[in-house]
């Protein structure tokens, strides 16, 4: 079930400053605002504006066809533009004006964000006649990964990391800007699909079906992440973009984050539980690390065909909601860790392990050194040493791609920007199974190695700033 909202800040307990293993602080005495309504009487509460009927045609020459999904403040319906093509339209129809002000945020976000096949694309922007902003997007043919978890099926370790490598590059656009998603999660992960590709095999419906990269590669799924509507200025560049008039708009001068909590509460991390009971004036947590925490959780739901702490309201009673929703979060900031599933190797273990570390300093720093770990495990079979050496990690890859490329093949060995999928060729020998300290050539020299990775840091560095001054 589907939790997705917004959470004024309640009684849980602090988890401690790092967000780490450690026992919270007993709970302190109620503090919240006004308490946890469950969503449906929380969006009831803020006032809905009248929504629009089928076969409407609104500003733009849009011309709505049918109700294609329904959240706590927008619609999606499917329509067609002026020329007759397919088109998304998403409508606020919320009129609490936090509500206005981040669906402004997501029009902003996703306008601006570079073009990337596993995002979904901008169209257009405008208002209904009553006042109501819409966005206008492109209208993908497939399902969500959630529609496809809730047939009971899962997916084998390749085709996983085949899906959670496409996942890490919608990131690239949101992360290289420092701005967090902050709603990962299988309903708002589309698996776009060629209408002429076969479809995958019809669930069995005993016990959970694996589904192989084979089938995955047949199908040709493609990863579109959706919904920006919890979008975050986690590193303040946009704040800062629109300040210097680099951006329009004041969109991110204000603090939308203080005293609540937004998002799905199975899949938001222990520094945004930390960050909702924060005063104005403190500084926040949470940051890219936190959208890699959300990604862990449906690495290890794609794996499993659950999430490792479920939330399971008794009732949509208000008050029980409201308990629910309380003693749930309470134990998720106390830093809750899990252990590897049966079946699963070690070494991807290691990396999803990583990603669900209750610390975000441990944890991968973005969804571009996720893609590395697992790209890593693809072609070497290893995943990440329990005491992260960066220097070592880093020029182990170097050199085992180096090596790599002396025997023909075409691995990225570039830290700026995602590479292209690795070509799967039927005839390929097994990758090898060294331990990533066995990949550092013995006779290079610890001097050589550090300027090296002096090099490396610079690049990335000079590559980030370009980045910032180019968008």
């Amino acid at each position: 079930m589907d939790h997705a909202a917004q959470y004024p800040a309640t009684d849980f307990p602090h988890a401690n400053a790092q967000a780490g293993g450690g026992s919270p602080p007993d709970p302190p005495h109620a503090t919240s605002r006004v308490g946890a309504a469950s969503p449906k009487v929380a969006s009831a509460a803020h006032g809905d504006s009248q929504s629009p009927e089928p076969n409407t045609t609104i500003t733009g020459g849009y011309k709505l066809i049918r109700l294609v999904g329904r959240g706590n403040f927008a619609q999606v319906w499917e329509a067609t533009d002026a020329r007759g093509e397919r088109v998304a339209v998403k409508i606020l129809h919320s009129t609490h004006p936090q509500a206005n002000k981040r669906f402004q945020r997501e029009m902003k976000v996703v306008r601006s964000l570079p073009a990337n096949e596993h995002v979904i694309q901008y169209v257009d922007h405008g208002a209904l006649p009553d006042g109501s902003p819409f966005l206008v997007l492109e209208f993908v043919v497939g399902f969500t990964l959630g529609q496809l978890i809730s047939t009971g099926r899962r997916f084998s370790e390749q085709a996983a990391c085949a899906l959670m490598l496409q996942l890490c590059r919608s990131f690239a656009g949101l992360h290289a800007l420092g701005v967090t998603h902050g709603d990962i999660k299988p309903n708002n992960i589309m698996l776009a699909k060629s209408a002429s590709a076969p479809a995958l095999p019809a669930s069995n419906k005993v016990g959970k079906e694996v589904i192989h990269l084979a089938q995955v590669e047949r199908s040709s799924l493609r990863i579109k992440l959706l919904d920006f509507g919890l979008v975050r200025d986690a590193q303040g560049l946009l704040k800062l973009l629109e300040q210097h008039e680099m951006l329009p708009g004041k969109d991110f001068a204000e603090e939308l984050d203080v005293g609540m909590l937004a998002g799905t509460p199975e899949y938001i991390a222990p520094e945004q539980l930390i960050d909702a009971r924060r005063e104005e004036h403190e500084p926040a947590l949470t940051d890219t690390p936190s959208d890699v925490f959300g990604l862990g959780i449906v690495f290890f739901q794609l794996i499993t065909g659950v999430v490792p702490w479920p939330f399971e309201p008794d009732s949509r009673d208000p008050e029980a909601y409201r308990h629910s929703i309380k003693e749930y979060l309470a134990q998720r900031a106390s830093g809750q860790r899990t252990e590897c599933p049966q079946g699963t190797s070690q070494a991807l273990w290691s990396i999803i392990a990583r990603a669900l570390d209750p610390d975000p300093k441990k944890r991968q720093g973005d969804a571009l050194a996720l893609f590395r770990d697992i790209e890593r495990f693809v072609e070497y079979g290893v995943g990440v040493p329990a005491n992260l050496d960066t220097e070592e990690t880093v020029l182990a890859y170097f050199d085992a791609a180096s090596a790599d490329s002396d025997r023909g093949s075409a691995a990225a060995t570039e830290l700026n920007s995602f590479p292209l999928p690795p070509s799967a060729s039927a005839t390929s020998s097994a990758p090898s199974r060294s331990a990533p300290a066995s990949l550092i050539s013995a006779s290079a020299p610890q001097g050589s190695r550090n300027t090296t990775l002096f090099v490396i840091v610079a690049a990335c560095v000079a590559a980030g700033v370009a980045a910032a001054f180019l968008f």
